[in-house]
């Protein structure tokens, strides 16, 4: 056995599996309503912002954008499929020494591929639902919607919180997050206020997306019945153009379409309102 096996049985009692390492944190035994109530009170301890503005964006592509406007959910993705490929950068070695777990230096008990090992299958387990407050970044609609191809769904973020999504903004720093500074009853508590304060920091090279972001271990998809506002239509989309109008109507939501002249980079929105009386 490994040092760093040992010190993981001593301290939870268990070998490392993702599964079994999240159940003893009391992550995977309860309802997730129960989850996000103690994620939210750990975030609130961390100083993560819990009061978003009152419309946040979403950048789709064609792939997803007609399934999440027709059927009312948002999707939960891991980060480990984020852009980012260092997004939630969790660190067992630190968090291990800022418990008191290990008195002497963690490289001591934790090789690099062995820590490596323990953050990615911990980040497999975390979902986040990323938003924005901009809907006019060409590089998100080049990078999240497909080329332009895609849509921005524009919400109502006081409605996204009624259905349990829970948008906080993103701290962007040049340092990953450190410790989680609350007061913390257990181990356990430590562990999932460290981890909270992770999903929330980012590198601050990503600092122009002005994400606000939801977080869950949960569903991947989450029900939000009415919370869109409007959908905004990539200025090269084709694949799809048309039913994601058609839906819009059906459902009276306003749509706009978005276009970019030929003298400057810059869009241009045409809105279309839609009756939500029919």
């Amino acid at each position: 056995m490994m040092a760093s096996e040992r010190i993981v049985s001593n301290v939870f009692g268990i070998k490392v599996d993702t599964v079994a390492f999240l159940k003893q944190w009391g992550l995977l035994d309860q309802n997730i309503e129960d989850l996000e109530a103690g994620v939210n009170s750990f975030l609130d301890k961390c100083g993560f912002s819990s009061n978003p503005p009152k419309t946040l964006y979403r950048y789709r592509s064609p792939k997803h954008m007609v399934d999440e406007i027709a059927n009312h959910y948002v999707h939960y993705s891991s980060v480990t499929s984020m852009s980012d490929p260092y997004d939630c950068l969790f660190s067992s070695r630190r968090t291990y020494k800022n418990i008191g777990v290990l008195d002497e230096d963690p490289e001591d008990y934790f090789d690099d591929v062995y820590e490596r090992m323990i953050s990615d299958s911990i980040r497999e387990e975390i979902n986040v639902c990323c938003f924005s407050t901009d809907c006019t970044s060409f590089s998100m609609w080049d990078q999240y919607a497909s080329g332009h191809r895609g849509v921005c769904i524009e919400y109502d973020s006081r409605k996204l919180q009624k259905h349990n999504v829970k948008p906080r903004k993103v701290k962007y720093s040049v340092k990953s997050f450190k410790r989680f500074n609350g007061q913390a009853k257990d181990v356990a508590e430590y562990l999932v206020g460290h981890l909270s304060g992770c999903v929330l920091t980012k590198n601050r090279d990503y600092r122009h997306e002005q994400e606000w972001r939801s977080f869950g271990t949960g569903a991947s998809k989450v029900q939000i019945e009415d919370a869109i506002n409007c959908v905004y239509i990539g200025s090269r989309c084709s694949k799809g153009r048309n039913k994601v109008i058609q839906t819009c109507r059906d459902l009276g939501i306003d749509y706009v379409r978005m276009s970019v002249p030929d003298d400057e980079y810059s869009f241009v929105q045409r809105r279309h309102s839609v009756d939500r009386n029919l």
